[in-house]
């Protein structure tokens, strides 16, 4: 952040004053520089291919402070420790003591939510092993569980066991709904299928009604297909398989007439919902 990249070259300056004023520092303080400079620089050669935001997570920089700390002492140990240096050091301690506390615990709170929500899209993966219709090299949710790709995880589970518990199939019905729906479009979006279809095998079609956001939605197993009549335009086709949960937008095609859509087998069963919204707000029609 700014305020972090204004905090370094403070701390800089004042190092490279008190140095000139006091004498070159001594071996320990310049082997804790050069330790510092080797941690920055192995972090960044070893996640600089996951970008810069990761590169700077703070899981990474913070065990620099050993270093930090060793310099500081370097600076301070001339500094007279009577009188109100002295209370400033202990009050200054007592509040980052104060404010780490803090931030753990509202940190610790608010993760809550996030490992419910990451153990259920894990559970789904597992519940969801061996279904025919799964994309195994796909990431499951790169943004809350980064690279986790269904092989590479079933593998794991194989040799290490599972880190979270398995659940039945009522189980999976109570898991929480964007995390089901998340991982479904993910890993079973890759798997939908659109073909044209000629105009004499789309009859008869009875009209698709669309809600209040222009989405046309069905319902159908996996593993089967569905006969539409279609706009001539380009329509977002939306998965999900539990109500209540996000409705991902999986793909996009241009429309011109027929057209037959194969559902993905997520197996156990499973029914999928399948909106239809076409960018002119033109109907759909379910055929057969």
């Amino acid at each position: 952040s700014i305020w972090g990249a204004i905090v370094a070259y403070a701390a800089a300056v004042v190092t490279s004053v008190v140095w000139w004023r006091t004498g070159r520092p001594d071996s320990r303080t310049i082997g804790a520089i050069m330790g510092m400079i080797g941690q920055f620089i192995l972090t960044t050669a070893v996640r600089s291919d996951l970008g810069i935001k990761n590169t700077i997570s703070s899981r990474y920089v913070y065990i620099s402070a050993i270093f930090a700390l060793m310099v500081l002492a370097s600076l301070v140990r001339n500094v007279p420790w009577h009188g109100w240096p002295r209370r400033l050091a202990a009050a200054g301690m007592a509040v980052a003591v104060l404010g780490n506390v803090v931030v753990l615990g509202v940190t610790g709170v608010l993760r809550v939510g996030d490992v419910q929500y990451t153990t259920a899209e894990l559970q789904t993966v597992l519940f969801l092993r061996g279904a025919p219709g799964m994309k195994t090299d796909a990431f499951a949710d790169f943004a809350s569980l980064d690279n986790v790709e269904p092989a590479k995880f079933y593998n794991s589970i194989d040799m290490f066991g599972s880190p979270v518990p398995a659940v039945s199939a009522a189980g999976f019905e109570r898991l929480s709904p964007d995390a089901v729906n998340s991982v479904m479009a993910n890993l079973f979006g890759p798997g939908l299928v659109v073909n044209p279809t000629a105009p004499g095998d789309a009859a008869p079609c009875r009209p698709l009604p669309a809600d209040a956001q222009g989405i046309a939605e069905l319902t159908a197993p996996g593993g089967t297909s569905v006969l539409l009549d279609a706009p001539d335009s380009r329509v977002h086709l939306y998965l999900w398989y539990r109500d209540g949960g996000a409705r991902t937008d999986v793909a996009t095609v241009t429309t011109s007439g027929p057209m037959t859509i194969a559902l993905p087998d997520a197996g156990h069963g499973l029914r999928w919902h399948l909106g239809l919204r076409a960018e002119d707000g033109r109907p759909f029609g379910l055929c057969g």
